[in-house]
């Protein structure tokens, strides 16, 4: 008997394990699309302790004519610094580019169109913090973030059922994952998480989008976040930077 249950056991554990590893393999994420979206409010709150390595991508809403600063700030990993970000625009246009070789440097820009750039940043072996002096910002996913403990946030449209993200960890490496709805209620958390894993869990009914959080701490290594369709694929910093869906020749924002 006690044989006839071990085997039961172990099937149930590997009819779970495939199914986890099926909802891995059919993952995907939404179509970034920028149409009629801009920030949600007036000023930007710079304050953030994401750290990326490897590469990644910082999605910036500009004006015309108000000045756009970006500081960046390496962290150093390997036996060199220096990165060179190519910006471009929503059609996948070079706009501009530059070079990174200092520890810090402040990049300024003043736009000629209203609109959104998108900055390719490589700091590879590197970490790389960058923060901006505008609203209607943050990096799009799959973002790769360096050991210290950060929080993000990002939006689910009001119909959605089911949030889920996922979380990849390479080997050698572990993180706590703790996400949160838009009440500020903890929904999922997990502990010393390796290899590629999904946090999952269901969205109160809303009549607007909902802003949720996810708490990443305890990072040994690096740890690669991915937003699950349709959300859509942008991590922001803090709430006062994030994007509301409005048409751009409106130009409202909060204060």
């Amino acid at each position: 008997n006690r044989k006839e249950e071990k085997k039961s056991y172990d099937l149930a554990g590997l009819v779970k394990a495939n199914t986890v590893n099926q909802d891995i393999k059919s993952f995907r994420q939404t179509q970034l699309l920028l149409t009629d979206l801009i920030p949600a409010k007036k000023s930007a709150n710079e304050y953030h302790n994401i750290i990326v390595r490897y590469e990644g991508r910082l999605l910036q809403f500009v004006r015309k004519g108000e000045l756009l600063r970006l500081k960046f700030s390496f962290r150093k990993l390997a036996k060199k610094i220096g990165m060179k970000v190519v910006a471009k625009n929503e059609n996948g246009e070079e706009v501009t580019s530059f070079y990174i070789s200092k520890m810090n440097d402040t990049w300024e820009y003043m736009p000629k169109k209203t609109g959104f750039l998108i900055f390719e940043l490589k700091p590879y072996a590197n970490g790389m913090h960058i923060t901006s002096n505008r609203p209607g910002h943050g990096f799009i996913t799959p973002l790769t973030i360096y050991r210290y403990n950060c929080t993000v946030y990002f939006e689910a449209p009001p119909d959605l059922k089911q949030v889920t993200v996922k979380i990849s960890v390479p080997a050698n490496a572990a993180v706590t994952a703790a996400l949160y709805d838009a009440s500020g209620k903890l929904q999922q958390k997990r502990e010393n998480m390796t290899g590629h894993q999904l946090l999952t869990a269901q969205q109160p009914a809303g009549a607007k989008p909902q802003l949720w959080k996810l708490v990443l701490t305890k990072i040994s290594n690096t740890c690669a976040i991915a937003l699950a369709a349709p959300l859509k694929p942008v991590l922001y910093t803090h709430p006062d930077n994030i994007l509301k869906e409005e048409k751009r020749h409106e130009q409202k924002t909060e204060e």
